[in-house]
């Protein structure tokens, strides 16, 4: 964006400070503009003397020199806070000039814009800044109407008073027209920033529960997850199964292709996992090469050895890069709740211990029982 190269690069690191610097720059542009048509307007087509119309396009082109200025300050050091109070101060002072050489406070058609650096400093700056320039702009304006009034400065009039409903008019649309942008501007920052936090608090809930390396579900989740399917159980009298999955060749591939392999072998097995199960099941990565899959509504017993079989053939299945001498093999371990036990932590321990009895004859699964594991060679 054209804007952007007018931002120092310190302020793209903060989401919110590059924004509003960014409609700082905005404004600035806007203002700059304003000016130049201004001063076309004072020198040619004004209806003043020459004398009035050079002096208010001198002060026109000081007040734009002043924002040329704090461009080049926040595109040179990026000093956002200070470019703000800059841009404000400039605005009340050249709103201030404006005032003065138009017949003071009392007969101005420019006072009602006294508001809009007001504004300008909460929108861009916050609370702290809106309030002390509003008690600057208050105590300006209160000190030139104190002047007016006992008459101690006679305020010059240097435009034609024969078009002053024009100009009073001309004032107040800029006022109302500036009122509802700065209200604009400050309604998208809040918008632009609360869908920024959304995105961030999704971001950071999402890797709360997810396994960076796989994106299947984390320890953290699987819990969760488990707790809330064995109270569905309860609720509908149905049945859980709980599968650990062991990968029994990994560390030969990390120690003989190198660890980037063995991730590699991770998110492909981890993959194929994830897109075989349903979508109301859970699959997690555990441990190292460890998983677990939570099923709910298990129907029979044949259902979660066809899953398992499944499961191992999806492992066993070849990898790009990797020899079949080096092909990876699983071992899964099966506990079923209410089935074998209703507490959790046993269920747990009874499908890790179903699964290390699986590892004794590789590329298998077990059953856990009561009395002895039941071990089918896959």
């Amino acid at each position: 964006m054209f804007l952007d190269k007018f931002i120092h690069r310190s302020l793209w690191r903060h989401s919110e400070t590059f924004f509003k610097a960014r409609v700082l720059v905005g404004i600035l542009f806007a203002y700059n503009g304003i000016l130049v048509l201004t001063n076309i307007y004072l020198l040619f087509f004004a209806p003043l003397e020459w004398q009035s119309a050079w002096l208010s396009a001198v002060l026109v082109l000081l007040l734009q020199m002043a924002w040329v200025a704090v461009l080049v300050c926040l595109r040179q050091w990026g000093r956002y806070e200070q470019c703000c109070q800059l841009t404000v101060g400039s605005t009340v002072l050249g709103i201030a000039v404006g005032v003065i050489v138009s017949g003071g406070p009392i007969e101005s058609p420019a006072t009602p814009v006294n508001v809009v650096p007001i504004i300008l400093a909460f929108v861009l700056s916050g609370r702290k800044s809106g309030l002390i320039w509003t008690q600057i702009v208050l105590s300006v304006h209160a000190l030139m109407v104190l002047l007016a009034l006992m008459k101690l400065v006679t305020f010059p009039q240097m435009m034609d008073l024969s078009y002053i409903e024009v100009h009073h008019g001309a004032h107040w649309l800029i006022t109302y027209m500036a009122i509802m942008g700065l209200m604009y501007v400050f309604d998208s920052l809040n918008t632009r920033l609360k869908k920024e936090l959304d995105m961030e608090k999704a971001r950071f809930e999402y890797l709360a529960a997810h396994d960076p390396l796989t994106n299947l579900a984390n320890r953290h989740m699987f819990d969760d997850n488990l707790t809330q399917a064995m109270s569905r159980c309860d609720r509908h009298n149905t049945q859980t199964a709980l599968l650990f999955v062991d990968l029994d060749s990994l560390k030969s591939i990390n120690d003989t292709l190198g660890h980037g392999m063995g991730d590699k072998a991770l998110q492909v097995i981890s993959a194929r996992m994830k897109t075989s199960m349903r979508q109301s099941d859970t699959v997690a990565r555990i441990g190292g090469d460890e998983f677990a899959v939570i099923v709910e509504d298990v129907n029979s017993k044949e259902d979660l050895v066809s899953l398992a079989d499944k499961i191992l053939l999806l492992i066993s299945q070849p990898i790009k890069g990797i020899p079949n001498d080096l092909r990876i093999t699983g071992s899964v371990g099966i506990a079923i709740y209410p089935e074998h036990t209703q507490d959790k932590n046993h269920l747990v321990s009874y499908a890790d211990q179903a699964m290390y009895n699986a590892k004794k004859i590789k590329n298998s699964y077990c059953v856990y029982s009561r009395k002895k594991s039941a071990k089918v060679a896959s």
